[in-house]
């Protein structure tokens, strides 16, 4: 016996070896696979029509088509938007029965629930302390660690991957720390419409995903709009800390804040595990020195107010 795939699709079709294109029946054969492949396609053609608009997919074009509101009358209007660029992919991973567990028991003690308006710290800690932020924080064992040694500042983490924040529950529960909340969702988001202007003494962005093909610099978080939202978010000599193990990330920040007048730089420092630091490592700095990464450490403290 022999296959022969059809023309339409790779359906194997068993045949006689000896058999030749003459012999070949049509109407037996090839009609019927004709015909449901059509069937098939029809098919997908009235379920694309008489689906929701909302469930469609978006054009190819990459803009999404949104229902707005408007000004003149009730009636819903839809116009194109760009769709907006994220600077990170959910990739959840295994989320363990502990973590699974400290966020279901632990996550309205040391959580945060966004509400429509910027959070108040002052409320939220129950005292006035500098607060710091560390955007993404992984698997939040520096972040532990810091707010272990400076109990003195409050810290606010934000990140988007569950595991890690059930890991870092879990760390606040076991060394009985106070001065740490957690938010689960975009920084950007946060940033633009959860915190205050001139709330923040402190900025940490350790180890963002570098995005390392050039196609893809474009997801990277540390971009001039960026920098701009955070220079409002921050106080007049508050400071911005930025640490990568990819050089021409590190090059391509320079370049962005050299560009801001709300910043002035402080010494640019590269170190190795000999070096003594300043702050708890973390996991990807410890992955990065293995593969022999450079680290580089960037700082900008904010200037004040003109």
């Amino acid at each position: 016996m022999g296959i022969e795939p059809t023309f339409l699709a790779w359906e194997a079709n068993v045949l006689p070896l000896n058999y030749t294109r003459s012999q070949y029946n049509y109407t037996k054969t090839l009609q019927p696979i004709v015909k449901r492949f059509c069937c098939r396609q029809a098919a997908r053609c009235k379920k694309n029509r008489d689906m929701p608009p909302q469930n469609k997919r978006p054009p190819e074009n990459d803009l999404v088509t949104k229902p707005v509101l408007s000004h003149h009358n009730d009636n819903r209007r839809t116009v194109n938007r760009p769709r907006a660029i994220r600077s990170y992919v959910r990739r959840e991973g295994r989320l363990t029965p502990a973590q699974q567990r400290a966020l279901t028991t632990l996550w309205w003690k040391y959580g945060i629930e966004l509400g429509d308006g910027p959070i108040d710290f002052q409320v939220l800690f129950g005292r006035n302390a500098p607060i710091t932020l560390e955007i993404g924080f992984g698997d939040g064992v520096a972040l532990a660690q810091m707010a272990e040694q400076m109990s003195q500042r409050d810290f606010v983490g934000i990140e988007v991957h569950r595991p890690g924040i059930g890991r870092l529950l879990r760390l606040i529960e076991a060394k009985g720390l106070s001065n740490v909340r957690l938010i689960e969702g975009d920084a950007v988001v946060v940033l633009r419409h959860h915190i205050g202007d001139a709330s923040l003494d402190r900025v940490l962005l350790l180890f963002p995903d570098p995005w390392p093909k050039k196609r893809h610099h474009k997801r990277r978080i540390v971009q001039t709009d960026f920098v701009e939202l955070l220079a409002v978010k921050l106080k007049a000599g508050g400071l911005l800390r930025l640490v990568t193990d990819w050089e021409n990330y590190a090059e391509q920040i320079v370049t962005i804040m050299q560009q801001s007048d709300d910043f002035k730089p402080l010494p640019l420092h590269t170190h190795s595990l000999t070096n003594p630091l300043d702050r708890p490592a973390t996991k990807f700095e410890r992955r990065g020195l293995k593969l022999g990464h450079a680290i580089y450490e960037l700082a900008y403290q904010r200037s004040a107010a003109s």
